[in-house]
């Protein structure tokens, strides 16, 4: 059985805000990933487990983290960095509360431009 999802990621955010991807039908089983475009490894990553959501949120923040190849602290998001923006949906599980590692049934990838508001 294959499930048709519409989840609609959008182009822009606000700079350290919240961005909200509606899904069209809700999902029980989903999950949010960002990072820096051009990277395998999400710096941040969201999910959703056990009760059915209309939509799937995060924080577009990255927190600084050591790199291990450059010896020091990774820059924080500044206004203007892209980002790719990766929704999940998952499979029914046979138990609830598990790891979200059964195989996905859908996935959309976006990159979403950072941007700042000036008021």
């Amino acid at each position: 059985m294959t499930d048709k999802f519409i989840c609609i990621i959008p182009k822009e955010c606000k700079h350290a805000e919240a961005i909200h991807c509606p899904v069209e039908p809700p999902h029980d089983k989903m999950t949010i990933e960002f990072s820096n475009v051009g990277d395998k490894t999400p710096f941040a990553t969201g999910y959703i487990a056990g009760r059915r959501c209309p939509e799937i949120a995060g924080y577009v923040f990255r927190p600084t983290k050591l790199n291990l190849e450059t010896r020091q602290r990774d820059h924080l998001l500044k206004p203007g960095d892209k980002v790719q923006v990766s929704v999940k949906f998952w499979g029914k599980c046979e138990q609830p509360k598990t790891k979200m590692d059964k195989p996905k049934m859908s996935e959309l990838i976006q990159e979403v431009k950072e941007i700042i508001t000036i008021t």
